[in-house]
């Protein structure tokens, strides 16, 4: 218990500023699973819905990151009527910008993306906006947590997905 109570005040002392400047790398990932049972009109429906989703940043400026994310998710319908699955794949291009001063250990953060889908051979595009916030572990990785919105157009079908997600930052470059 010591240990961890060591560590734990180790990782808080460490100064995580310059995280976020010129040149710097991001690479990300997060994820998000669900399951939704329900019995509105007694047909029993099981949803299940698991994404990943890595990403690849370079900071072209103080606190703006820009960049290439690729999503993969699955998701699996069940009721009395019917059933069906669907793998959807996303490739876009993404933009972060973080707002928080240099010595905070968390930074709040916006990021935009839109792009590119398929999904069970049929294309289609999305628009992709979310608010959250990095909590830094040390100087190289941080612990996001945030809230999302999805807009997908698939066939002249738009669906609106409202969302939270965890994942992890790693940032790379010389340290200041």
């Amino acid at each position: 218990m010591k240990k961890l109570l060591f560590l734990a005040l180790f990782i808080a002392s460490i100064n995580v500023s310059a995280q976020t400047e010129f040149g710097k790398c991001l690479i990300s990932g997060s994820t998000n699973a669900s399951l939704l049972m329900s019995t509105p009109d007694g047909s029993d429906n099981k949803s299940f819905n698991v994404n990943v989703s890595p990403a690849y940043g370079y900071f072209v400026a103080k606190n703006v990151a820009m960049g290439l994310s690729f999503a993969i998710s699955y998701t699996e319908l069940n009721n009395s009527y019917y059933s069906s699955n669907q793998t959807v794949f996303q490739f876009s291009p993404f933009i972060r910008y973080y707002i928080a001063s240099d010595s905070s250990k968390a930074k709040f953060f916006v990021q935009l993306e839109g792009g590119y889908m398929n999904s069970n051979k049929n294309t289609g595009y999305f628009f992709s906006g979310g608010l959250g916030v990095s909590i830094f572990a040390n100087q190289h990785i941080a612990f996001d947590i945030g809230a999302s919105y999805l807009r997908t157009i698939v066939r002249s079908r738009a669906t609106n997905t409202f969302g939270l997600t965890l994942g992890v930052s790693v940032f790379l470059g010389k340290q200041e």
